[in-house]
């Protein structure tokens, strides 16, 4: 069970690493703890929702960028 952890895990952290290139702040990328992620701009990953902007420490053009790759309108 516990390799099944460390592979989400993994997933996980290079799929923020990836939000983070694909908003175009590749640089703001950091792990704050178990599911933040950035360091300006913020994501928060959980099962239930998968990633979601933590909005008030966002920039506007992270956010917009990021609503774009989720699919927000």
């Amino acid at each position: 069970m516990k390799d099944v952890i460390h592979e989400i895990g993994e997933h996980v952290v290079e799929e923020a690493e990836y939000v983070f290139e694909r908003c175009g702040v590749a640089s703001d990328f950091a792990i704050q703890g178990g599911n933040v992620f950035g360091s300006v701009n913020r994501i928060i990953w959980t099962a239930r929702t998968g990633f979601e902007a933590d909005r008030f420490y966002c920039t506007d053009s992270f956010l917009e960028a990021f609503d774009k790759w989720k699919g927000v309108k």
